[in-house]
C-alpha cells in the first residue's frame, strides 16, 4: 500500500513537470525583450583611447608623464562608447 502511493505520487510529481516548458539558454536571455538588441552596438575603444590619452596629456594638474597617461586611458576605453567623457565629467 505505501508503495503504491509513493509511486503514485512521484508520477504525479513527474507528469506536473513535464508540462512546464524548457527553455534554451538563448531562450531565456531574450525573456525581457531589448528593443535595441536588432541594432548592433559597436565598440569604440581606440577612439576613447585616443580622446582620453590627448586630454591626460594635456591636462596641467595630472602630470602624469606618458606610460602611466597611456595605462590610465588604456583603462578608460575598456568602457567602450563615451568612457572618456564620463571619465572626465567624474574628473
Amino acid at each position: 500500500m505505501k508503495w503504491t502511493l509513493l509511486i503514485l505520487l512521484v508520477s504525479l510529481s513527474l507528469h506536473a513537470h513535464a508540462d512546464i516548458e524548457v527553455k534554451t539558454s538563448q531562450q531565456r536571455e531574450n525573456t525581457y525583450g531589448d528593443p535595441d538588441k536588432d541594432k548592433k552596438k559597436s565598440c569604440e575603444s581606440f577612439n576613447e583611447f585616443q580622446k582620453s590619452y590627448e586630454k591626460l596629456m594635456g591636462e596641467g594638474d595630472l602630470a602624469l608623464g606618458e606610460e602611466k597617461s597611456a595605462r590610465l586611458a588604456l583603462r578608460i576605453s575598456r568602457g567602450c562608447n563615451g568612457a572618456s567623457t564620463r571619465f572626465f565629467q567624474a574628473y
